[in-house]
């Protein structure tokens, strides 16, 4: 949520993970939207479509404070991860949070 993908990949580097030719290649996919312009439905939908896209089946999201500080109601945050639960149930995926 609030690191950019370089350095997603940098800190990934300092742990002996090389992602750069995963995302090059397509095989990882790094999402990245700032808190400050976080429109949450819209941010939803992308997420939808970008792992209807490329057939995601493992998501990780990191960053729950900042979408609970960009979200700032508390049903709003509670709803849109009830709703991302249950859509990765519905596909079978596995999720971090």
């Amino acid at each position: 949520m609030d690191e950019h993908p370089a350095q997603i990949i940098r800190n990934a580097k300092t742990l002996g993970l090389d992602l750069e030719e995963q995302v090059a290649n397509g095989t990882i996919q790094i999402m990245f939207e700032s808190p400050q312009e976080l429109d949450i439905d819209a941010h939803y939908d992308r997420i939808i479509q970008l792992i209807e896209k490329h057939d995601i089946q493992r998501m990780v999201i990191d960053g729950m404070t900042s979408y609970s500080t960009a979200i700032g109601e508390i049903s709003v945050y509670r709803d849109f991860f009830h709703a991302l639960v249950a859509y990765s149930k519905q596909r079978l995926m596995t999720a971090f949070f």
